[in-house]
């Protein structure tokens, strides 16, 4: 009976190709040729749009297949977003489903806002609010609520951009949507940023990651990191913000996301310019326009050209900038961008300056700033006022310049912006000077010093010290002289348009612009290949039908083979036996490879052993002192770091992600990435040690095509002569001390991906003659065992270091290793230890 079901089921199936169904799962939809090809396609498109893909193939009627079409359009680029989407809303009308019709409706309106055409899209958005209120779908209601308020946002309607996107936070937590939550509450943190308010912006943007974590939505969370990176950006924390930066890149470049990567590159490379890093800022320029032109963002294509202009201003290439700034502008207008705008007339202003034609860049200027006072963006507002002030010194108007300046503090302070400040006051001692007041001068250059110091504005710093050169040159104060010169040598090779950069950048430019160039040829080769694509797409399908008969006519005759087979079930036992035969021959195949495999981990052993410095160097580094070091496996996540230079001594204690060799392979790059930070950047200060390696980490990681969480928890200890100074990424420090144990805590967070990154601070350790420094993993805490079987703990181990701390550093190292190995007698050991002993 078996047999003869499976008879039947088999030409059931050879039935159902011959009648040209095609297709089991009960989806009768007809795709268009062009979606249809993209189904099938197989080259990576975006993270969730590959996902959606695979799950449009595989559903099980036409309403699931039309629903999971839709949704994947969102990730598609606009001009195969309108048409997926256009298909999507057809065939739903067609089929009358409700709630396909109101997600395809917002998604046609998506495809518009994404072409720019906003107006167009919010009747679409408005539409399908409608429809998904009138149904009762919070989701898709809030869904609609959310890029109506990014329409606000984008046309500068603050005041319905928040009371859209308020009501749509109701709706999609009455759903418990915590995705559409995080959508309208990250768009109402930009609106707050755009206008300055930082920390009304903070709030909202806290509460959006909260629940972009609940709805497990990186793609938004990278979105609300890279705005918390520009947000530092602004306020000069450039170290704060390329970790926001470094960490929202980790998430979008495995998902494909260009549109966030053209974001975070082109922000990357503004951070680059403001240090003077001019060929990094390049770098990343270019990167950033690659990334928006796969993505068909015009918008961010226009900013990453307007970046790029100014690099070539700073060059002294006027021409090139004013021809690339003139295309921003066309393109701005084009798309009704005025945030873009006012940016690309300020660099215009720049360069005929440069260009000397005074006239065009005042009118430029003064262009720029009504943008600025209709946006209410007054940190854009404070800078084009800088810029006019320095006009007025140039029209040797020093009154007017003078005045301009008094504008631009009094913003700067209202807003925090240390770079406007610094600048102004430079500009407001030229003004003195000019006037005849030498001493009023001094005092506010030096104060725009001083503030460029502070903030790490070097090019302010070079203007300045360069300018107060010329003016104790010609009052005879030589002394003051040749300090602001030597000032001024050593911050002019970082940022001056030298030939070596200028080089560079040409290199860089001519490079992408044949990029794009290759990149237009290829998109006009991939049209030619999808129509011969549709050609061959109708003899395939007339294949498959052929493929089908023949399948049928194979099938029957193995079914006859089948029959045979089963009459001669008697030879099972002879078969069985063989097998048997073959069981024992692979058993002996598995132990060679289990061996081969225990032989490359034991390599793996001695690769790993030799990131670990020699414990004899250690110990003449640090002559009173141990390390116990006991991994769980052969190869371990937990390893100590040693490194030494002319000036300072670096130890450490690391718990990479994981044990064993997943561990191992972790620890191999945290200890690279801490002796580039130490040799190739040399880096002194433990915090910045690891911020440095933060970031070096997430690069390596960045290429995965997943996100990869791993990292490490350290406790990083720097001696320079009698001065101890440290930082701890979720570990911390111990000093015993006459019979006390005082605990110094680290920062909490790991040296890796984290959802809220801050710098890591150095502390500076006060210490006393005969303080034993203890430096640890939470492996030996952690550990089972004892009559009861429970954790060693942390308290515990503080008493044993205390007890013994008097001890001579050779007894505290056996008696940690003989209390650790009484403890765990009988257990399993649970994690790899690592404990560091220093006596000062």
């Amino acid at each position: 009976m078996r047999l003869l079901r499976w008879i039947m089921c088999s030409f059931s199936v050879i039935a159902t190709l011959l009648t040209g169904c095609g297709d089991p799962s009960g989806v009768t939809l007809k795709w268009t040729p062009f979606t249809d090809s993209l189904l099938h396609d197989t080259v990576p498109i975006h993270y969730y749009a590959d996902s959606l893909r695979r799950e449009v193939l595989a559903s099980t009627n036409d309403e699931e297949a039309l629903w999971r079409l839709s949704r994947m359009s969102e990730y598609l680029a606009a001009t195969t977003m309108a048409k997926v989407a256009d298909e999507a809303y057809e065939l739903n009308r067609k089929m009358n489903f409700k709630r396909g019709i109101i997600d395809a409706t917002c998604k046609k309106g998506i495809a518009l806002f994404k072409r720019q055409l906003y107006d167009s899209a919010f009747g679409y958005f408005t539409e399908s609010r409608r429809l998904a209120h009138e149904a009762g779908n919070d989701s898709l209601e809030a869904q609609a609520l959310c890029w109506m308020g990014d329409y606000y946002r984008l046309t500068y309607d603050f005041e319905n951009c928040v009371a859209t996107c308020d009501t749509a936070i109701a709706v999609a937590l009455k759903a418990k949507d915590y995705s559409r939550a995080c959508h309208a509450q990250a768009f109402i943190g930009d609106i707050y940023r755009i206008q300055d308010i930082s920390d009304t912006a903070r709030t909202y943007y806290a509460q959006a990651i909260t629940n972009a974590q609940r709805g497990h939505d990186p793609l938004r969370k990278s979105f609300i990191l890279t705005n918390l990176g520009e947000m530092k950006r602004v306020e000069t924390q450039f170290d704060s913000a390329q970790i926001f930066f470094d960490s929202a890149y980790a998430i979008a470049f495995p998902m494909r996301d260009y549109v966030r990567m053209g974001f975070i590159l082109s922000n990357k490379g503004d951070v680059a310019r403001m240090t003077g890093d001019l060929p990094q800022a390049i770098a990343y320029y270019n990167q950033a326009i690659d990334a928006a032109t796969k993505a068909n963002d015009r918008r961010r294509m226009a900013i990453a050209y307007s970046s790029m202009s100014d690099v070539q201003l700073s060059m002294g290439e006027t021409d090139k900038a004013l021809e690339t700034s003139k295309r921003c502008l066309a393109l701005a207008i084009e798309i009704k961008d005025r945030g873009s705008q006012h940016g690309i007339l300020s660099t215009m202003g720049e360069i005929y300056r440069a260009k000397h034609d005074l006239v065009a860049a005042d009118s430029c200027f003064r262009e720029a700033i009504v943008i600025c006072e209709a946006l209410n963006n007054r940190m854009r507002l404070s800078v084009n006022y800088m810029s006019r002030a320095e006009m007025m010194l140039e029209k040797n108007l020093p009154d007017s310049a003078l005045a301009i300046s008094q504008r631009v503090i009094a913003i700067a302070e209202e807003i925090e912006d240390g770079n406007e400040l610094a600048d102004a006051h430079r500009i407001i001692g030229k003004a003195w000077y000019m006037k005849g007041n030498t001493a009023k001068a001094i005092e506010h250059v030096n104060l725009s010093i001083t503030l460029a110091r502070e903030y790490d504005l070097l090019w302010i710093v070079s203007a300045s010290s360069q300018f107060l050169h010329e003016v104790y040159s010609e009052q005879g104060d030589y002394k003051n002289a040749y300090q602001m010169h030597v000032l001024w040598r050593r911050v002019q090779d970082s940022i001056s348009g030298n030939d070596q950069v200028r080089k560079l950048a040409a290199v860089e430019y001519d490079a992408r612009e044949a990029r794009l160039e290759a990149e237009q040829a290829k998109t006009e080769a991939a049209l030619e290949a999808d129509k011969s694509r549709q050609a061959q797409q109708i003899t395939r399908q007339r294949a498959i039908i052929w493929s089908a008969v023949g399948g049928g006519v194979l099938l029957c005759i193995l079914l006859v083979v089948a029959y045979r087979a089963f009459r001669t079930k008697r030879r099972a036992n002879i078969e069985i036996s063989e097998q048997k035969n073959e069981v024992e021959k692979q058993k002996g195949i598995v132990e060679e490879k289990n061996k081969e495999v225990m032989d490359s981990i034991s390599y793996a052993r001695r690769l790993q052993e030799a990131i670990l410095a020699p414990l004899p160097v250690i110990a003449k580094s640090f002559p009173e002192s141990f390390v116990v070091y006991i991994p769980k496996d052969i190869v371990a996540g937990d390893f100590y770091w040693f490194a030494e230079t002319a000036t300072h001594r670096f130890i450490a204690a690391a718990d990479c992600t994981g044990h064993g060799v997943p561990g191992a392979m972790v620890s191999v790059i945290c200890s690279n990435a801490l002796n580039r930070a130490v040799k190739e950047f040399q880096l002194t200060e433990p915090g910045k040690i690891l911020d440095k390696v933060r970031g070096l980490v997430l690069e390596t990681f960045a290429s995965s095509e997943s996100e990869v969480q791993d990292g490490m928890d350290i406790s990083l200890l720097a001696v320079e002569g009698n001065t101890h100074t440290w930082s701890g990424a979720n570990r911390a420090l111990w000093i015993a001390r006459n019979g006390t144990m005082e605990v110094i805590r680290g920062d909490k967070q790991p040296v890796g991906l984290s959802d809220d990154p801050t710098p890591f601070t150095t502390q500076t350790l006060s210490i006393q003659k005969d303080d034993v420094l203890f430096l640890f993993t939470d492996g030996y805490a952690d550990q089972f065992g004892g009559e009861q079987g429970k954790k060693f703990k942390t308290s515990s181990l503080q008493t044993l270091l205390v007890q013994h701390a008097h001890s001579p550093m050779k007894t505290q190292q056996e008696m940690v290793v003989r209390e650790f190995l009484r403890w765990k007698e009988g257990y399993e050991q649970v994690d790899d230890v690592c404990v560091i002993g220093i006596r000062v």
